[in-house]
């Protein structure tokens, strides 16, 4: 049974990679993200230097794992690493943002609150991000509440995080595919320019690695000690109420457990997700006792679940956020309860739905699977636009002439890791996949489909992206090294 359901987990997989590959030779949507457009010389060039570059590195693998192995990993890992961490601290001081939208009210009552302040109204329709209020306020309150230190604290997620892929891949594939997957995660765009912006797309990327690096053995299974299970299970719970999209990973991990235990422990399948209730009730039981958050207040204008799916159906942006739904909605709780508003939502969401048509439709979900799986930059282009300290850096990152080379990096980058992901993929189809492969194409699935109902951002991926690194780098340097 577990061979039938993993033969349909791969071919579901490659279906969805196939189509993400398609929408990446047929559209590029790194430009759009600031507003303009690529030419259609763009989009000819990046996908032959594309194409290049995978062949280069297919035909080559074995010589760069060759070389790679006579590297000492020790020095190899701590220079790429210092490289990073030069990488970041260059992007944050060329491209430093002063705080606006959702990453500028997190900063804020961060601030406030590690003070002895109230934090923003704005929670109330947000709770969702009150976790990384908590961790940026305690932060502030250890050492100081301000942006230099919150910015480090993000530099350090990110450069830890590269650090546990390389670890994770090496366990995986041997000490060379590490250095190999590591030098990939350096020099990944949103991985750079996402360091000046502290938010929850980066904070996210330890919460998913941390369980992966504690949970992965080095053939590919699962560890089944219950106290591991017990402290990935709260850790992934923290990720959830830090980024809500994280459910994906929590899922995917009860689902490789259920298909990958033996016997009795298949009953394991539930406690990540008891875990979460269980951590989820006594961070609310926190919040609210201590007074940082309103509880009836958060239970009057806490947006429903159907906000996010009725702007995940909105025309004008392709699912995108759009601000007349969010007023629409605020409005809406002032006069009716949050179960009335879910219902009228649920109507306006048919509604929008039918008009469409099935055609209609199937080009929508076309549009909005590009607005979100082809954009190279991962939108950080778009948050560093946003009120940068010195507008002239910005302007000389994004626009011509060079704004055409970081584009084209952002592209070819993004056709090189998804073509390798493909390379690691189609061997399952005729040999059994390990419990990582299995869980990484059940993430990949997951936040495919939920992005498809839910409103949707290129940075969203972001949470996704060391899986994908991982899984690329299987594809080009070790094949056949996944037992």
């Amino acid at each position: 049974m577990s061979k039938f359901f993993n033969q349909a987990i791969v071919i579901t997989f490659l279906a969805i990679l196939g189509f993400i590959l398609i929408l990446n030779i047929f559209f590029t949507r790194g430009y759009e993200s600031i507003g303009e457009s690529a030419s259609f010389i763009f989009k000819i060039v990046t996908l032959l230097l594309s194409g290049l570059t995978i062949l280069m590195l297919y035909k080559a693998r074995r010589r760069v794992i060759h070389f790679t192995e006579k590297l000492p990993a020790g020095r190899a890992t701590a220079l790429l690493l210092t490289f990073s961490v030069g990488l970041q601290v260059a992007a944050v001081f060329l491209f430093v943002v002063h705080p606006s939208w959702d990453f500028g009210v997190v900063v804020r009552s961060a601030r406030l609150l590690s003070e002895g302040g109230h934090i923003d109204p704005y929670f109330e329709n947000y709770p969702n991000n009150l976790l990384i209020v908590v961790i940026l306020a305690l932060i502030g309150k250890l050492i100081f509440p301000s942006l230099a230190v919150y910015v480090a604290l993000n530099i350090f997620v990110i450069t830890l995080s590269e650090f546990l892929i390389g670890r994770i891949t090496a366990r995986l594939l041997g000490k060379p595919a590490g250095i190999l997957s590591l030098l990939a995660s350096v020099l990944f765009f949103p991985y750079i320019f996402y360091a000046p912006i502290v938010y929850t797309d980066t904070l996210s990327l330890f919460f998913i690695l941390l369980p992966l690096a504690l949970f992965i053995r080095k053939d590919g299974g699962l560890r089944e000690d219950f106290h591991i299970l017990f402290v990935v299970s709260v850790i992934l719970a923290l990720g959830v109420l830090l980024k809500g999209l994280m459910i994906v990973f929590v899922i995917a991990f009860s689902l490789t457990m259920f298909l990958f235990f033996r016997k009795w422990k298949k009953v394991y399948f539930f406690l990540p997700i008891i875990i979460f209730l269980l951590v989820q009730s006594i961070f609310n039981f926190c919040i609210f006792g201590s007074g940082i958050a309103n509880r009836q207040l958060t239970g009057q204008f806490k947006f429903p679940v159907t906000h996010w799916l009725l702007m995940g159906q909105n025309q004008p942006h392709y699912g995108k956020y759009l601000l007349s739904d969010v007023l629409h909605t605020q409005q809406l709780l002032e006069t009716h309860s949050r179960g009335e508003v879910s219902q009228i939502e649920l109507g306006e969401l048919r509604k929008r739905i039918s008009e469409k048509g099935w055609l209609g439709n199937v080009r929508f979900l076309i549009e909005k699977n590009a607005e979100t799986w082809s954009d190279g930059t991962y939108y950080a282009l778009n948050v560093l636009k946003r009120k940068p300290a010195v507008p002239d850096h910005f302007d000389a990152l994004a626009h011509h002439p060079l704004g055409w080379l970081t584009q084209g990096y952002a592209r070819v980058q993004l056709l090189v890791l998804l073509a390798g992901i493909l390379l690691a993929a189609i061997p399952y189809l005729r040999r059994q996949p390990s419990a990582f492969v299995i869980f990484s194409m059940l993430a990949l699935i997951g936040f495919f489909l939920f992005l498809n109902i839910w409103e949707t951002r290129s940075r969203y991926l972001v949470s996704l992206t060391p899986v994908l690194i991982i899984l690329s780098t299987m594809g080009y340097f070790g094949r056949h090294a996944d037992n």
